[in-house]
């Protein structure tokens, strides 16, 4: 733990309820932190500043099968019907959450027929049967289909082989507006978000066409704020999440560099905060756990650029030995594991007064993924346009995931954690990809299998 000073970073500040909001978060993670430090004998004071390690924390995902089962199949109180259009979602959360947690005996079949009433005879993904076909559920039900297809549970890539492409390219076509933004559904809004499902739907699938595309990079280009991260839409204001949304869409095309690379970085790391350890999604918001993948995961995007600007400006020797991944992650897994992860509930949750919910256990252990385990990203900091496509292999950018050549794996981080009653690294999770957030070795898989397929529209 990079030990947290005892005067609290917002003490000199005026009294407003956003900031009496946040002395109330810092005073709470102070306390756990000092608590945390005094029940697990460290030698360390918190707040002394004597850069002493933190004690391993406790992770153990013994009980962690049973809540991801409980939020997919035990039936809900009408307190939660307004989550029936998410119930697509729901299993991307808990069958990603399970993927890294090396969790994969959920039934599978269920899942994916599930998926298959869910589909849309006009194209694309509804959140449930019956249901409008939806930008968000459809990635929701790629994803968990390419993290189901595993072997030993489907036999020639079921599951894959569900997936309607050619209505679902028409559908996509037909969400296209004319700036080139996509809208989330038909007479829906229209926001980076929707880039961002669109292109890595289109792009994994292997359906991906100049016509789709046309306009996208320049539209998402235009959502970056004089802060430098991105917004919804342009004029708005920068939010974690839709930074996201935009750079990842941008990465999955290969034209990352179609943004101010310092601003965006600047922006991003401005969002890890202090004492807490963890990323917030806006300027002036509360730290929030989701937002370690959301905020994370661009950093860990920018990294090959990142590399190169090192490799430039410094000497061989010494860029090899500096981390591309800009953020403290040792402060981030600290603020996961001590503040947000419940070994007796299974799961993580936003804050510390938070209750547990797939969605922050799923986008925790996805920040924890991006922290420890980096893909060896090639640099996009020259590419302002999407290079050439080839319907057959899969794109330069994206060959880091593939182990073609482009990249030379992970850049690994040392966390040890207490699991099972012994010191282990991280490295006993699996990892996620930062372009798709699926998990690695499946993403891997998705691609090459619709590649194999070639695309249907070119």
């Amino acid at each position: 733990m990079a030990l947290r000073n005892k005067a609290l970073p917002c003490d000199d500040l005026s009294s407003t309820p956003t900031l009496n909001a946040q002395r109330k978060v810092e005073e709470e993670i102070l306390s756990n932190y000092q608590a945390f430090l005094q029940q697990h004998g460290s030698s360390a004071e918190a707040g002394s500043g004597d850069g002493a390690p933190i004690p391993a924390p406790t992770f153990d995902v013994s009980n962690m099968k049973a809540f991801l089962r409980n939020s997919m199949f035990r039936p809900m109180s009408s307190a939660f019907s307004s989550l029936d259009g998410s119930r697509a979602w729901i299993t991307f959360w808990c069958t990603q959450a399970g993927a890294l947690a090396n969790i994969t005996n959920f039934d599978a079949r269920s899942i994916m027929d599930f998926l298959r009433l869910s589909q849309h005879p006009d194209g694309g993904f509804g959140g449930g049967p019956g249901l409008l076909a939806h930008l968000a559920p459809t990635y929701a039900a790629v994803a968990t289909l390419v993290n189901l297809n595993r072997e030993g549970v489907f036999e020639d890539d079921e599951p894959l082989r569900l997936i309607d492409r050619e209505s679902l390219y028409r559908w996509l076509m037909s969400l296209k507006t004319p700036e080139g933004s996509f809208a989330v559904h038909h007479d829906g809004e229209c926001d980076v978000r929707g880039s961002y499902l669109a292109l890595s739907v289109a792009q994994m699938t292997n359906i991906l066409t100049p016509e789709l595309l046309e306009g996208a990079v320049d539209w998402i280009a235009q959502c970056q704020t004089y802060e430098g991260g991105l917004a919804g839409r342009p004029g708005l204001e920068a939010h974690g999440g839709y930074t996201y949304c935009g750079v990842a869409a941008l990465a999955c095309v290969g034209a990352i560099g179609a943004l101010d690379i310092d601003a965006l970085t600047y922006w991003a790391l401005q969002r890890q905060m202090s004492l807490e350890g963890g990323f917030q999604g806006r300027t002036n918001k509360l730290v929030d756990s989701c937002y370690s993948f959301w905020c994370g995961a661009v950093l860990a995007l920018l990294s090959g650029t990142t590399r190169s600007v090192m490799a430039a400006e410094t000497s061989a020797s010494l860029a090899s030995h500096m981390d591309p991944i800009l953020f403290d992650r040792a402060s981030l897994l600290d603020y996961l594991f001590v503040q947000c992860y419940d070994a007796s509930g299974g799961g993580f949750k936003d804050k510390p007064s938070s209750r547990l919910d797939a969605y922050h256990t799923c986008y925790s252990l996805s920040g924890v993924s991006v922290a420890h385990s980096v893909d060896d990203l090639p640099s996009q900091s020259g590419l302002e346009r999407p290079l050439a496509f080839d319907p057959v292999k899969v794109p330069p950018f994206l060959q880091h995931v593939t182990g073609d050549g482009a990249g030379t794996g992970a850049t690994p981080f040392k966390y040890p954690v207490i699991y099972r009653g012994r010191s282990r690294d991280l490295a006993l999770l699996s990892s996620t990809n930062a372009i798709f957030n699926i998990e690695r070795n499946q993403c891997r898989k998705g691609l090459e299998f619709f590649r194999s397929l070639g695309n249907p529209m070119m």
